[in-house]
């Protein structure tokens, strides 16, 4: 029964996580998104948990699977430690959260996909993350079409087409990873016709969603999942393995072609995308050639990212857009964790690789469409992880995909391990305390960003003293967050308030250290209240933040000349 439910848990929480979103919260998207991804894996934790308490058995993954899965763990809790708030690293930045909390959550469904879809059929996956590519893709294509019921404050250019993910970029690439799957279902025998033309139609909605965001990263993630599986079906419909890297090179050279006639504004804005992207890789290097055995931290980025952006980047993106991520997921682990934090991804992601080319080769016919699809869908995972972020809806559908993957196609068995009863309710329970910190963590974000979103709407409704309270509780909640500081001590600057809203840009810095404007506005602060020793103190802090900034050089100038 214990197995039945974790197969339940794992097969619907990437379907759950990419449509959650929650209106009543000031991050809208993201931060319901990693709650679902952190309380679903701590629910199959609990429920493993509790067999082991019960019977004293365990099933362990093959060492081959278990060995860099741990070093890498290993590698990312040393990269929080690293970081200068790891409460901050932990929890990840608000509107991303890609930090520990996440990255750990992720890791056990990974694990606990290979143990439990194990001889099993990893359908209801599938079918759960087909379903949700419905509403999905309906939304998009809805937003498309400029009918979208819902008022949204946009913050970025481009088409307004973001579905349930919030972003065009991660909607896009969302897509691409689901394309694989969709197209599986189209071409499998074992499904009704009804089913696998259901199947070719969603396949062919989601290709055109993702070309309809303007982002083209999800439809180059499409291209390499499409094409392992391009191999798969002719190997299998021709008999001859051969035939396979035949269909790549034809799925490939359609594909070249297909981007050479796409309409110029797509490439045009991909050619702007990626222009903008090298210049953040460029920092992200020049980050982890100073810190390159323990990086500046998970979540890190963002802080040290004025400190080392050109003088051209800083003039062109200014103090009001920051940036929370290289966009790049291996130059992003380089640049948290250092070399110890890539090599171990590296060894974890080109193991499930060699698991998959090594079981697509032994695989019978009628399996290896199946496992074509799987590891199509996680190869797009990969592919649009180099332009993207490793935000909770995309890295548990491809941690997802990975366990799948290594469950259909490893040759080892798992391991079971037997201990006294007696002996294994102590482990058990010691496990459940040490997650439960991360699940407390996660439901008081969720309930801070409520209370934030609450006082947002308070003080645009001249309800200051409600206002007032609702900023204070978000900020005692999320202790390691610096956001609502920040909009806490905005809310009091413009109440007048200066004392008020000095000491919540004061806890904002001690939050986030590296945050410039925080900085700043206790510099203004500190003067308008006749402080010029704490102005001097912050504006020279936020100059060796920011040496390249435009802005802060300008106006600490103004300040510090005598």
């Amino acid at each position: 029964m214990s197995a039945a439910v974790v197969r339940g848990v794992i097969a619907v929480l990437p379907a759950v996580t990419a449509l959650a979103f929650w209106r009543g919260g000031y991050s809208v998207f993201m931060t319901p998104k990693a709650t679902v991804v952190v309380v679903g894996a701590a629910t199959v934790i609990a429920v493993a948990l509790a067999r082991f308490a019960l019977t004293g058995r365990a099933a362990l993954p093959a060492w081959e699977v278990a060995i860099p899965t741990v070093l890498y763990v290993v590698a990312l809790v040393l990269a929080t430690a690293a970081a200068e708030r790891p409460l901050l690293a932990v929890a990840g930045r608000a509107d991303r959260h890609v930090g520990l909390a996440v990255a750990l959550a992720t890791l056990v469904l990974f694990v606990m996909t290979t143990l439990a879809f194990r001889y099993r059929s990893p359908a209801p996956v599938i079918v759960a993350t087909l379903a949700a590519a419905v509403p999905v893709t309906g939304y998009a294509l809805v937003q498309a079409g400029g009918g979208d019921p819902l008022a949204w404050n946009l913050v970025e250019g481009g088409p307004a087409v973001f579905s349930t993910l919030g972003n065009a970029n991660f909607l896009s690439a969302w897509l691409g990873i689901v394309a694989p799957l969709a197209a599986w279902g189209a071409l499998w025998s074992g499904w009704r016709p009804t089913w696998r033309l259901g199947c070719g139609a969603l396949a062919a909605a989601v290709l055109m969603t993702a070309a309809a965001t303007g982002s083209v990263q999800g439809l180059v993630a499409a291209g390499g999942g499409l094409s392992l599986l391009a191999a798969g079906w002719v190997s299998v419909r021709a008999h001859r393995l051969r035939t396979g890297a035949v269909a790549v090179l034809g799925l490939g050279g359609a594909l070249l072609l297909a981007g050479t006639a796409a309409p110029a504004g797509v490439l045009t804005r991909a050619g702007d995308s990626l222009a903008t992207r090298a210049a953040h890789w460029e920092t992200a290097w020049a980050m982890a050639s100073d810190h390159p055995m323990r990086g500046v931290g998970l979540s890190g980025f963002q802080g040290w990212f004025r400190t080392y952006e050109s003088p051209e980047l800083a003039a062109t993106r200014g103090l009001e857009r920051s940036l929370d991520s290289a966009h790049n997921v291996p130059l992003d682990l380089l640049a948290s964790g250092g070399w110890p934090l890539l090599l171990t991804w590296l060894g974890l992601t080109l193991t499930i690789a060699v698991v998959l080319v090594r079981g697509w080769l032994r695989a019978a016919r009628a399996h290896r469409l199946l496992l074509s699809a799987l590891g199509g869908a996680w190869v797009a995972y990969v592919l649009q992880g180099l332009v993207s972020v490793d935000v909770a809806p995309l890295s548990v559908l491809g941690w997802t995909l990975a366990g799948l993957v290594v469950a259909s196609a490893a040759e080892r068995d798992r391991t079971d391990v037997r201990l006294a009863t007696r002996g294994a309710r102590p482990v058990a329970v010691g496990v459940l305390v040490a997650v439960s910190p991360l699940l407390i963590a996660t439901v008081d974000a969720v309930r801070a960003d409520h209370l934030a979103a609450q006082a947002v709407a308070a003080a645009e409704a001249d309800e200051l003293d409600v206002a007032d309270r609702a900023f204070g509780r978000a900020r005692a909640l999320a202790s390691w967050e610096p956001r609502y500081a920040v909009l806490h001590g905005a809310f009091l600057n413009r109440t007048g308030e200066r004392a008020g809203a000095l000491e919540a840009y004061e806890e904002a810095h001690r939050r986030d250290p590296r945050a410039v404007v925080p900085l700043l506005n206790v510099a203004r602060l500190a003067l308008a209240l006749g402080d010029r020793e704490r102005a001097d103190d912050a504006y020279r802090a936020a100059l060796e933040r920011a040496p390249h900034s435009p802005e802060v050089r300008d106006e600490a100038a103004r300040f510090l000349e005598p």
